[in-house]
């Protein structure tokens, strides 16, 4: 139902006659009440398609539709942060939080600060924080098992499993899905401490509050706390962005970062647009450089070279290099 509200009703609210057949005259000019070339404009050609398909002379309106360019080109501002500005700021809050004179902000604090590591860490949106399956106590499924986030020995990898809703019953739309966190994660994580506290996000709108406004509340919250502790940022997505950067800049591929982040391939060639030069550069950079061998490869490879692993210094170096407890 929001989802119909959201993107349906507000169409269908500019149709003057619901009683009869639209013809095409009407639905362009319902659609076209749209900037051409703006986000709204191109989710508006979903409606008209799915009000077409149900039309007799659907393949005509097809054709009609298909010569009408939709593709965003008008864009907002596209906010960005690095990493390194987004840790001098964490760590100035964090510094903070025992100087903060209400009894409930340093834990509100420190909460939103956390879920502001999470969004960065794992590439989520603001309410899949929410969704965390995995927190501080395993995850099981037919397929297997995400041990808890906080357990650094089962999961030394900090995966994360997200759930189809949130713990305050919003759809997340992307179904049950693992994530994987930034390349240097454990390096990233000691200066965060995320796996130190976890803190479960409810959030508790008034009674009879649709889902939509439900998700659009707890966004507002986490966009209210933010702005309190004077981030360089108000976009949330911000973070997300910044994930997606990290990922690609350490050579991951688009398939795999689109698979993470709960989204298409075409949807992940969007977030590129928030990437100025000097991403890019790096980018385009690191592409060149070495990258690291498996673990199994390097092994089989010291091996060759007549380098003895099983001694105690070379499982040491290799231990520190892998990240093996």
């Amino acid at each position: 139902m929001a989802t119909f509200k959201g993107m349906y009703l507000k169409f269908f609210n500019r149709i003057p006659d619901w009683d009869t057949i639209p013809t095409w005259d009407e639905i362009k000019g319902v659609w076209f009440s749209w900037k051409q070339g703006t986000k709204s404009f191109l989710n508006a050609k979903t409606v008209v398609a799915a009000i077409c398909k149900r039309l007799p002379n659907v393949d005509e309106l097809q054709k009609r539709i298909d010569k009408i360019r939709a593709t965003q080109t008008i864009f907002g501002e596209r906010q960005k942060i690095t990493l390194e500005n987004y840790l001098a700021w964490h760590a100035c809050q964090t510094r903070e939080i025992p100087t903060l004179k209400y009894p409930y902000d340093p834990e509100s604090r420190a909460k939103w600060l956390w879920c502001s590591a999470m969004c960065l860490c794992y590439g989520l949106r603001p309410s899949e924080v929410a969704a965390i399956l995995n927190l501080d106590k395993p995850f099981q499924c037919d397929d297997g098992t995400v041990y808890p986030l906080t357990d650094k020995r089962l999961n030394p990898k900090g995966l994360i499993a997200i759930g189809e809703y949130t713990h305050f019953g919003v759809s997340t739309k992307t179904g049950i899905r693992p994530i994987a966190p930034i390349p240097d994660y454990q390096l990233i994580d000691d200066k965060l401490q995320l796996r130190d506290k976890v803190y479960q996000l409810d959030y508790e709108p008034q009674p009879g509050t649709e889902l939509s406004s439900i998700a659009t509340g707890f966004v507002n919250s986490f966009s209210s706390a933010m702005e309190r502790a004077n981030c360089p940022v108000s976009q949330l997505y911000a973070f997300r962005h910044l994930y997606n950067y990290l990922c690609e800049l350490h050579g991951i591929s688009q398939e795999n970062r689109a698979r993470r982040m709960g989204h298409t391939k075409a949807a992940n060639d969007i977030y590129k647009t928030r990437q100025g030069f000097t991403e890019n550069l790096a980018i385009v950079e690191n592409s060149g450089k070495p990258q690291p061998l498996p673990y199994d490869i390097a092994i089989a490879k010291l091996q060759e070279l007549g380098v003895d692993t099983e001694l105690p210094d070379v499982k040491l170096i290799l231990r520190v290099i892998y990240r093996i407890d």
